[in-house]
């Protein structure tokens, strides 16, 4: 079978799928479990010199619902962090153990924290590669980008060997700028994206967002299924202007995620939400599934799927030239359910395109349709309105 090893920050891998800081992350046991099932590499608890002794909240955890009652995000409010005591034992722990295995340690800090002391004590330890995570960045009113970058610039002036990844949010207005800044300031990498600022929820019965505190909530921080898109747009607009290691954090919680990632230029690929509904067990699938679709599509290991979609990605809509061509959509009648939402939603949001016969069947008006595609992502049942593309007639 194809070959999921693959090179992220010119170190070796074993397979992309790596834990990402979190509860799943907690301890050495755990750890140790999951790298018996087949998991890459970790990314372990967040550390720092500074972290004060303080109980965590509770509950600190909500999930975010579909309406058909399936979990698709999860926002947390606080999160297991630990001094560098703790943590530096625990890396020279797992990395006698599990040689093979990636270590990273994750870093909360500030512009006026003792850093390098940090990462000197990181180094010593045994980790393979420091991440820098900026949920948590403290600016004091200073340039975002600029304060990264003097970061980076402070950990290089202690260690030029060690790798240094940063995790981004998604809220840089200009991506690339961003990521271009970061590897000229000495970084190795970039992972895409940390979990997004949100309010999950209110109980509008008493009025109280979720989680509910001793009576009160904070704003939180969305991450799983429900992400995914913004991520897969973070990590496709480094790969198309920087030429750095990429890693992918946000909504994979199946294979076939883990392959988009992949194509759009993704190397590490950073789970955390699916591990809290599914548990470790999900490595599995992930790597069973990915080897059997390289096997089918003909590849002989991971590296060569990397960035393949890229081409087909446009900078922005006004890109597309293609007038040769116009699309219409058709509906199989056969799969038809009469649901009437098609209908409903060209009619109000649409170009009035679909009419209903005398049987209540849905029926595309050509002259009016423009192909947005609207009919087709509202329609209950799989497959049963497809886009066609037609020549224009000269």
């Amino acid at each position: 079978m194809a070959d999921l090893s693959i090179h992220f920050c010119d170190i070796k891998f074993c397979n992309p799928f790596i834990l990402s800081t979190s509860i799943c992350s907690n301890s050495t046991e755990m750890l140790g479990r999951a790298f018996d099932l087949g998991w890459g590499g970790a990314v372990i608890r967040t550390t720092s010199l500074d972290l004060a002794n303080r109980k965590l909240n509770s509950p600190i955890i909500s999930g975010y619902y579909s309406e058909e009652g399936k979990l698709i995000a999860v926002q947390r409010i606080d999160d297991v962090q630990q001094h560098i005591d703790a943590v530096q034992g625990e890396i020279k722990i797992l990395k006698r153990a599990y040689p093979d295995k990636v270590i990273i340690a994750n870093i909360e800090v500030n512009l006026n924290e003792n850093i390098e002391g940090l990462i000197r004590r990181l180094e010593t330890a045994g980790t393979d590669i420091i991440e820098c995570s900026l949920n948590t960045f403290r600016l004091n009113g200073i340039d975002y980008v600029q304060a990264i970058c003097r970061m980076i610039q402070r950990i290089r002036e202690v260690s030029k060997s060690i790798p240094v990844i940063i995790k981004i949010p998604p809220l840089f207005t200009d991506i690339p700028y961003a990521a271009q800044s970061i590897k000229n300031s000495g970084a190795n990498g970039i992972t895409a994206i940390n979990p997004i600022k949100s309010l999950i929820g209110i109980d509008i019965d008493n009025f109280i967002p979720y989680p509910n505190v001793n009576g009160s909530s904070v704003f939180g921080e969305l991450s799983g299924y429900a992400i995914k898109p913004i991520a897969l747009r973070c990590v496709g607009e480094i790969a198309q202007t920087v030429d750095i290691s990429i890693g992918a954090a946000g909504g994979i919680s199946k294979w076939q995620d883990a392959v988009e990632f992949i194509l759009v230029g993704a190397k590490s690929l950073q789970v955390c939400s699916e591990v809290m509904k599914s548990g470790y067990g999900i490595i599995r699938d992930l790597i069973e599934g990915m080897k059997q679709y390289l096997d089918q599509k003909g590849f002989t290991n991971l590296e060569q799927l990397v960035g393949k979609s890229l081409p087909y990605i446009k900078r922005t809509s006004h890109d597309f030239q293609d007038s040769e061509f116009q699309v219409s959509c058709t509906i199989n009648k056969h799969q038809c359910i009469k649901c009437g939402a098609c209908y409903i939603s060209c009619r109000d949001n649409g170009f009035q395109a679909i009419e209903l016969d005398m049987d209540k069947l849905p029926v595309i008006n050509s002259r009016r349709c423009r192909g947005c595609n609207l009919c087709s992502t509202i329609c209950p049942v799989k497959d049963c309105i497809e886009i066609k593309k037609f020549v224009k007639k000269k």
